[in-house]
């Protein structure tokens, strides 16, 4: 993913601490092209914006591609969490458009969508190391990222609940005049 420099807040930006630390001039003007609409080829917009960018730095790819973005791929983009890309999310958006593609072929699809992909980040090493064939062999691995990341999630949330479970407990013994007790005791 790229990202974008001009009305960028800090606080909203969903990328990872190095990016939004790395330093980008103030002289930079970010060329004109078209805007991405959500609609057509993602991978040939990205592949425009990357020749007009070609030698800029990470930083500047990454904080001014959301301007060159609009209607759907703009709500996407504002919708992204801080930081939190997730595998779903992202295959979620990018089946869609490939439905509304009437003539992508499984070569097309799975060329558009290993290229897509973070460079260098696990889920990247696991598809270099399978390399699947076909699009249906890359959706399996998709499939499976997910369901490990919705396991973890659940762990997650299942540890926050216990521990909440646990927090709420141990104030009740502590503070015996809680509702909980009150509720429960004897009446004389």
């Amino acid at each position: 993913m790229l990202e974008c420099y001009e009305d960028v807040d800090d606080e909203n930006f969903p990328f990872t601490n190095y990016m939004k630390a790395m330093k980008v001039s103030a002289n930079f003007r970010m060329p004109l092209m078209d805007k991405y609409n959500g609609r057509g080829y993602p991978t040939y917009h990205i592949n425009i914006y990357k020749t007009k960018l070609q030698g800029q730095s990470p930083a500047v790819m990454c904080r001014n591609f959301h301007t060159t973005l609009t209607s759907d791929a703009k709500r996407w983009y504002n919708e992204l969490k801080l930081r939190n890309i997730k595998m779903k999310s992202y295959f979620k958006r990018f089946s869609n458009v490939i439905n509304k593609i009437e003539t992508v072929t499984d070569d097309k699809a799975l060329d558009a969508l290993v290229t897509e992909l973070h460079l260098r980040t696990p889920f990247w090493r696991d598809v270099q190391n399978s390399q699947p064939k076909t699009y249906s062999q890359l959706v399996d691995l998709i499939q499976c990222k997910i369901r490990s990341e919705e396991t973890i999630e659940n762990k997650k949330r299942a540890e926050k609940d216990k521990r909440t479970a646990i927090e709420g407990r141990d104030d009740a013994i502590q503070n015996p005049s809680s509702t909980v007790f009150r509720e429960s005791a004897p009446q004389r």
